[in-house]
């Protein structure tokens, strides 16, 4: 098992990759929130805003468009590598468009129940969704007994070390049903290493990159952390 992380733009990062090299990539790209609205002072959305100094403008991070970073990921996928995007729904349908442009296929649409209800003027919130891909032939997932409906309560609120930080088991059903025992996962915006943590406890190859200084250390360091704990898979 090996793990290689990276500090940089992953634009420039894959581009240095070789060709069809990663057996899955597996992401929670930046892509733009809900802006605007009504404000809840004693709200989830209010906590969050104060916790990540965020003024409601739809952005947390410099968002890369769809169209400049996808084609290298198909790129350094090889043939009937499956992928893995979670997207929340305002950036749905501009992230299907854009990765089946590329060449992808959509075979499923994951959905993550948080558990958590979020106030809305439109239907509460509770939901993340992940895109499933596959480039060539698709294949039977691991366990064809999971379901496309996935509740999990994130369970680390206030206690997240990036805004956008998913629970580790999310991450680990993803991977174990997308790739085997020594496989090679790219996460192209690692964020705080959430996937590579998942990825040494289920013995893959992780690849990781990040381009926040800060962001990146806390990686090192979780990782570094998992590394030196059994692994968990049978």
């Amino acid at each position: 098992m090996s793990v290689e992380l990276h500090l940089g733009d992953c634009l420039e990062v894959m581009k240095s990759m070789p060709d069809k090299s990663v057996d899955a990539v597996i992401t929670d790209p930046p892509y733009k929130l809900t802006s605007g609205g009504h404000e809840y002072p004693d709200g989830l959305c209010s906590h969050f805003n104060k916790l990540w100094n965020y003024d409601n403008n739809g952005k947390l991070f410099a968002v890369p468009e769809f169209k400049d970073w996808l084609p290298q990921v198909y790129n350094v996928s090889k043939e009937n590598a499956e992928f893995y995007m979670m997207v929340n729904d305002k950036n749905l349908q501009g992230a299907l468009n854009t990765v089946t442009d590329t060449g992808y296929k959509l075979h499923n649409l994951i959905v993550w129940d948080k558990q958590i209800k979020i106030v809305n003027k439109w239907f509460m919130k509770q939901c993340e969704y992940i895109l499933y891909f596959w480039k060539g032939n698709a294949r039977k997932i691991n366990d064809m007994g999971t379901s496309q409906l996935f509740s999990m309560n994130p369970g680390n609120i206030g206690n997240k070390t990036h805004p956008s930080e998913k629970p580790v088991e999310l991450m680990k059903m993803i991977i174990e049903n997308a790739t085997h025992e020594g496989d090679t996962i790219l996460d192209p915006f690692m964020g705080s290493g959430t996937t590579g943590v998942a990825c040494v406890q289920t013995g893959r190859n992780f690849i990781g990159i990040e381009i926040d200084p800060g962001y990146f250390e806390i990686a090192q360091r979780r990782i570094h952390d998992a590394e030196q704990q059994p692994l968990l898979f049978a």
